[in-house]
């Protein structure tokens, strides 16, 4: 999870041009997100890099509508809880409440130095402030289809998920890790090096068709995690859109 989005900012990148002949799926889901009143209401209650209109919603719209039939939904990287929460709401509602599993360390990237010169994010008070947030919101907010969300950086979660180990999650509750994944959000560290490993870790378990949104991998993103996508594409990964981030498919039969 980082920080430094705050200091360099969000890709600006226009979303994949509008079909000449007719509305594109993308501009399909753009239209029902617009007019879903709870997504809007909800980004602007949770904290966190969302916001109404973000081009990660309709990913996530279009990963709960066109799931593949098998596996897990995963998010690597919470933070305050607003994907976690859009993610559940989703997937109740368009995917029979498929499991969501998620994981942060709540440690964050670009802390080195105090934001702003005033405040010093590396402080455990922040980690547990933030830890604790999340928990609070996934509670209210998902209280009908509850994720699994695990203390974990994502090296460690994939240790245990290639295990099939029983682990208690963040509420309290057993859960068995393990099986196919059909749907992953990867949003943790975004270095090459780290967003990499974790790309290859999902796609060992993906699904033939599996989907995989890389956030902050637009093309003009400062961050070292949109070098990520060609290495997918080269494995046979094909693009679903870029708005900006990218979204792509696993290969199938």
């Amino acid at each position: 999870m980082k920080l430094s989005k705050i200091l360099r900012g969000r890709s600006t990148k226009p979303a994949s041009k509008k079909s000449e002949r007719e509305p594109s799926l993308l501009e399909q889901y753009q239209s029902a997100l617009a007019s879903d009143v709870y997504v809007e209401w909800a980004v602007r209650m949770i904290g966190g890099w969302l916001e109404p209109g973000h081009g990660n919603l309709v990913s996530f719209l279009y990963a709960a509508r066109q799931l593949p039939a098998t596996g897990a939904v995963v998010e690597i990287g919470s933070f305050l809880g607003a994907s976690t929460n859009i993610l559940s709401y989703l997937l109740e509602r368009y995917a029979e409440r498929r499991p969501l599993f998620n994981c942060d360390p709540w440690s964050f990237e670009g802390t080195e130095e105090p934001i702003g010169g005033h405040f010093d994010a590396a402080r455990p008070e922040w980690r547990e402030y933030a830890r604790e947030i999340f928990a609070r919101n996934t509670r209210l907010f998902s209280a009908s289809h509850l994720p699994h969300s695990l203390e974990l950086g994502s090296d460690e979660f994939f240790q245990l998920w290639k295990l099939g180990a029983e682990v208690t999650d963040l509420f309290g509750r057993s859960a068995r890790l393990g099986g196919p994944i059909a749907f992953a959000y990867v949003d943790g560290n975004h270095t090459y090096e780290q967003a990499r490993k974790d790309a290859e870790n999902v796609r060992s378990q993906l699904v033939s068709g599996g989907l995989i949104l890389l956030d902050d991998s637009a093309d003009d993103s400062p961050f070292g995690c949109k070098r990520v996508v060609p290495d997918l594409i080269e494995l046979g990964f094909s693009v679903v859109w870029n708005n900006p981030n990218y979204l792509l498919r696993a290969p199938g039969p």
